[in-house]
């Protein structure tokens, strides 16, 4: 029994040893295997290698490939086969000529107002934050696109600590949405400190504009780009108060007010209030009280336009951090209504 027992030891692990030994490819193969990886058009990167930089806040975890590979269809290259047909249609658009270090693919995983949404950066050198970028939005339901390309200088948090694990050329990235992503920064905001982009009905019109995320980190926090979506594309709106939103603004939507917080310094601080109403420009006098002050900016800025859809109903200029100065309109003219100082010696 014992000599037995002892010799089906033997056959089962001689067993075991023919299967490792048939499902070890050779040397040679595994090599060649690598090399036809490293060659693939695009790559796909495992969660595991992420986990060191990706925090929650942020969410810019991977799908883990090897849990989810028969959901995800993924190619013998390690790499998503329905990616290429996205990828190759940022390939095809060309911008300025540019010897980019890398590309970078991204694409979210959920839809996002209707919109499935990939981008394409392209970094300018090994080590640099910034690069273009081409940002894809595709409808859903009508199956019609539109792009937002910025051939400047861009970057944003998400870019910023991908780089820092040095990716492969080509590599595509899948993100998680949070419209709501500040990371302990300006947390009162209705838009996201972090996020690339959002959706958001700031001019009161029922339908929804695109927030582009600037990335500059001021004292108001990140400012943005405000887009009308059309038939046509992107229309930006340039102008007051839109091309003054930042993270510190807050919206009125029952009231239908957008109210502008800015700073210079800690002791030029100052909040205008505009409102969704029709109004032609007669008096573009800026009072002495304003003048010099951060306020002073935004109305040369809001006096550029001869006709607006938003006016200025209110300003409150603090000054020192021992002074308000509040202007209110008037006849169409701004008016001191009030001067609040404290702790003056004289």
């Amino acid at each position: 029994k014992i000599l037995s027992f002892t010799c089906s030891i033997c056959i089962l692990a001689t067993i075991i040893l023919v299967i490792d030994t048939i499902s070890k490819p050779s040397a040679t193969k595994q090599q060649e295997q690598e090399h036809l990886n490293t060659r693939a058009s695009h790559t796909c990167t495992n969660i595991i290698d992420s986990l060191e930089f990706t925090r929650p806040l942020i969410d810019t975890s991977l799908y883990n490939i090897r849990e989810k590979d028969e959901v995800l269809q993924i190619d013998n290259a390690g790499c998503h086969t329905a990616d290429s047909v996205w990828v190759n249609k940022f390939d095809e658009i060309k911008l300025d000529k540019h010897n980019y270090y890398r590309k970078i693919y991204f694409k979210y995983n959920q839809t996002i107002d209707g919109f499935d949404v990939t981008m394409n950066w392209m970094q300018f050198s090994q080590h640099a934050e910034t690069g273009h970028v081409i940002i894809n939005f595709l409808n859903t339901k009508t199956g019609q696109s539109f792009q937002y390309i910025n051939t400047d200088k861009y970057g944003n948090e998400v870019i910023d600590r991908i780089i820092l694990k040095e990716p492969q050329d080509r590599n595509v990235y899948y993100l998680n949405y949070n419209e709501s992503i500040h990371e302990n920064k300006y947390q009162n905001s209705p838009i996201g400190y972090i996020n690339l982009f959002q959706f958001m009905d700031v001019d009161f019109d029922g339908e929804k504009e695109l927030l582009i995320n600037n990335w500059d980190q001021n004292q108001d926090g990140n400012s943005y780009e405000v887009y009308e979506i059309t038939a046509n594309g992107l229309k930006l709106k340039d102008y007051m108060p839109f091309n003054e939103i930042s993270n510190s603004v807050q919206f009125d939507f029952e009231k239908k007010k957008i109210i502008l917080s800015s700073w210079s310094g800690i002791f030029d601080r100052c909040t205008v209030v505009f409102s969704k109403h029709q109004e032609v420009l007669t008096d573009k006098t800026i009072p002495k009280e304003l003048s010099g002050k951060v306020v002073e900016r935004i109305l040369k800025e809001y006096y550029k336009t001869d006709k607006t859809d938003f006016r200025i109903d209110s300003i409150y200029q603090h000054v020192n951090q021992d002074s308000t100065y509040i202007f209110g309109l008037r006849n169409g003219e701004l008016t001191l209504i009030n001067a609040h100082k404290y702790n003056l010696k004289n």
